[in-house]
């Protein structure tokens, strides 16, 4: 799939993550592939992992933006995706779906939305990074989603979202402030 190009089709980014011999790969459109490595490692063969990703998404946004997923966890069985969810044509917000590993399908359902509409889609700073915390816990990246908002310190505002580090139950979803004033954090 690297070496065909397909990825420039499916997407501008993607996300790679292996569970022992097995490499999952998630484009930032949100099509999901799994394969095991062969013949030494130097091999995978990557198979399409069916989901209801676009249909939680929708057509029509996912053909305007193309790149809306973030990224995505494996823990306990569960794949966790990150994408910058449309609410209407001036709401978009974080969001995370969560799926039970299933190689056949994987029936995503929403596990965290912050509930907070920003007015323009700037996919680019919208964090989105997740990481393990804990067993009961992952932590989640919320960029500031708009560099260009006249230097007003929302970052700093307890109350707004953006520019923070979230620490989320993995069981109900509650979340807690770990950190903020960041612009985009990457790489937790």
């Amino acid at each position: 799939i690297f070496k065909s190009g397909a990825t420039d089709v499916l997407a501008r980014r993607g996300y790679l993550q292996t569970i022992g011999k097995i490499l999952y790969f998630v484009t930032g459109s949100g099509k999901i592939f799994q394969g095991e490595y062969l013949n030494n490692n130097e091999t995978i063969i990557l198979s399409d992992i069916k989901s209801n990703f676009l249909d939680i998404v929708g057509l029509d946004y996912l053909v305007q933006e193309r790149t809306i997923v973030n990224h995505f966890l494996i823990d306990q069985n569960n794949l966790y995706l990150s994408f910058t969810k449309k609410i209407n044509s001036e709401c978009y917000n974080n969001s995370i779906i969560v799926a039970k590993i299933d190689s056949d399908f994987l029936n995503f359902k929403d596990f965290f939305n912050s509930k907070q509409c920003l007015q323009s889609f700037f996919n680019y700073s919208s964090g989105g990074r997740m990481d393990n915390f804990d067993k009961e816990h992952l932590i989640l990246s919320i960029g500031d989603h708009d560099p260009y908002s006249d230097h007003e310190p929302f970052t700093q505002y307890d109350n707004d979202l953006r520019g923070k580090i979230l620490k989320i139950n993995k069981i109900n979803g509650k979340y807690e402030i770990l950190s903020k004033g960041h612009r985009n954090s990457q790489g937790l």
